[in-house]
């Protein structure tokens, strides 16, 4: 099981697996591709490399490598502390100079997937470090290139200290200098992800049924969304979709086309059309109304041997259009209780007995957004208990779950600030969460401290937490 972190780059994971402590030590994994093809990440480890630094402030970057072998690096830190770096510099990206930075520790357990076309940095904040660095295409020195630190325009907030560095890095070049064939190369790149899906007609709804029923109970697929005309039915990285509505037509068969995930729809569909093929269907947006609605942007075009070929870019959705609700009715409470069972109980393998305790009552107010009518995410709040007789003037804010497949779209952040709001409306001063380690980050950047005089880490379920604060 891998839990993600918001980055300010989508392209940029932020992770860690969750690992198995017990009276030997901890266990965790430093990659599984079966975890990352199920999480929407193509990487698959060519080299891995172990960096000792025995000295804090030893510093490796800022290093890239150009096309046609632009590489992605999984960063994993084995032994002591550091900040690492990812830098955007893709000329045509609209975060093009834009950098990320996190604390990695052996302690923390995050690991950082740099993606192609960015630039990676990292340097030692503690004696004796350990770093972890697997790369997905070899190391090649005629293409590989290195940024100085201090450049002006990437203006890291660290390019007026002083690093232990190579030699190589102490003299290297400022951006303006090089000359990046990151984005302008692409077109020579592959730029299909894999086969997203292949599809299936059916000529009845007794075909259909039989269908479902021999692919999930005989070979083992599960549901991933369901909709009027069809399913799409997941193993592994490999996915059917099967349709109900053939009618009967099966002059091209039961296999009616295979779907190529890429994220240039529109650009890959006019290189089709400039071949000379036909491209049937325009690049379009699409809604498949399953719950929740599933977004895409799609084309279809005939290949060589006639055959249909989709390009498929299930990332491509537009925004989803999302319904904020103070819960003042029983089934916006059932709403919020609902993603909280799929984002939490299930994910997490949580007993419904510990996620849902005695907070879960009148008093406690609810945050829940939906998606087209769809709960997606959710918070609680509630009044701290008073003492002395007095008025207390804090809550307590918890249970902020947004729905795997929602995450990074901002919800998280959403779905807080509308507890706050409503708290303070309710003429509250100060709002304390018990926050998850992982996502001490997440709240940092919303405002939060932690707690005066208090550092420990607290155990709240199967979580380790840290308490903190913010004034209203």
């Amino acid at each position: 099981m891998i839990t993600f972190e918001e980055t300010l780059f989508p392209e940029v994971k932020l992770f860690r697996f969750n690992g198995l402590n017990d009276n030997r030590g901890f266990k965790i994994r430093a990659w599984s591709q079966q975890d990352f093809l199920q999480n929407g990440i193509d990487f698959a480890p060519v080299e891995s490399v172990i960096y000792e630094m025995p000295k804090a402030g030893t510093l490796y970057g800022i290093h890239f490598q150009l096309q046609p072998k632009l590489q992605q690096k999984l960063i994993t830190l084995i032994a002591g502390a550091g900040v690492d770096y990812a830098i955007d510099l893709r000329p045509d990206s609209p975060t093009f100079k834009k950098w990320f930075s996190i604390e990695l520790a052996a302690t923390n357990h995050r690991q950082i997937l740099i993606p192609r076309g960015f630039g990676h940095l990292f340097y030692s904040t503690e004696p004796d470090t350990k770093m972890l660095f697997q790369i997905d295409r070899e190391f090649d020195q005629t293409l590989s290139k290195t940024i100085s630190y201090r450049d002006p325009e990437i203006a890291l907030d660290i390019r007026d200290r002083d690093f232990i560095v190579s030699p190589k890095d102490a003299v290297a070049p400022l951006l303006n200098s090089i000359q990046l064939n990151i984005d302008k190369t692409k077109n020579n790149a592959c730029q299909i992800l894999g086969m997203h899906h292949i599809s299936m007609k059916c000529a009845d709804k007794v075909q259909f049924e039989k269908a479902v029923t021999f692919y999930k109970d005989i070979l083992g697929f599960t549901e991933e969304r369901r909709w009027a005309e069809g399913v799409m039915l997941k193993a592994g990285n490999a996915r059917l979709e099967i349709f109900c509505n053939g009618e009967g037509v099966r002059e091209l068969g039961a296999i009616r086309h295979f779907a190529l995930e890429t994220k240039n729809v529109d650009e890959l569909a006019a290189k089709v059309k400039a071949a000379g093929y036909e491209v049937f269907i325009e690049p379009k947006n699409i809604t498949i109304e399953s719950k929740p609605p599933f977004h895409a942007r799609m084309a279809f075009f005939y290949g060589p041997l006639g055959e249909q070929v989709e390009l498929f870019n299930p990332e491509a959705a537009a925004a989803p259009q999302i319904q904020v609700l103070r819960a003042s009715e029983e089934w916006q409470r059932a709403g919020a209780y609902s993603v909280r069972v799929e984002g939490m109980n299930r994910q997490h393998h949580i007993p419904l007995r510990d996620e849902f305790d005695e907070h879960d009552c009148d008093g406690t107010k609810y945050i829940i957004l939906l998606d087209n009518g769809y709960p997606v995410a959710t918070c609680r709040f509630y009044e701290d208990a008073s003492t002395n007789g007095q008025t207390n003037l804090t809550v307590t804010l918890g249970r902020v779950v947004v729905l795997p497949q929602y995450r990074g779209l901002g919800l998280g952040k959403k779905v807080v600030t509308e507890a706050e709001n409503w708290a303070k409306e309710l003429g509250y001063k100060q709002i304390n969460i018990d926050s998850r380690i992982e996502a001490i980050q997440f709240y940092e950047k919303l405002g939060y401290l932690h707690a005066t005089g208090n550092d420990e880490i607290i155990k709240s379920g199967s979580f380790e937490c840290v308490q903190m604060d913010k004034e209203l």
